[in-house]
């Protein structure tokens, strides 16, 4: 981590938080237990697997009901990246 994403974070905070720190003189000095709950308290929450799948499973059959998604019972065809050979020189 940058030395000045750091000193911008104690300073100036991150979505409504500011890293712990102290100034030493004319240095900012911060502990890796501050960084470690500073950087949960910005995190977001983790959400659950299985509330993605299940939004993404109500989220298909919505565009799939306006014909923007084949129907779930289809098969998607996997897209194939195409690899190009090099020519032989002569």
């Amino acid at each position: 981590m940058h030395p000045s994403t750091v000193a911008r974070w104690a300073l100036r905070g991150l979505r409504g938080r500011r890293l712990r720190s102290v100034r030493i003189g004319a240095t900012l000095c911060t502990t890796a237990t501050w960084l470690s709950e500073f950087i949960a308290e910005i995190s977001p929450k983790s959400t659950k697997i299985e509330e993605i799948s299940i939004n993404r499973t109500a989220i298909d059959a919505k565009l799939a009901a306006k014909g923007l998604l084949p129907h779930s019972t289809e098969k998607r065809t996997p897209r194939v990246a195409k690899i190009a050979t090099p020519k032989k020189l002569n």
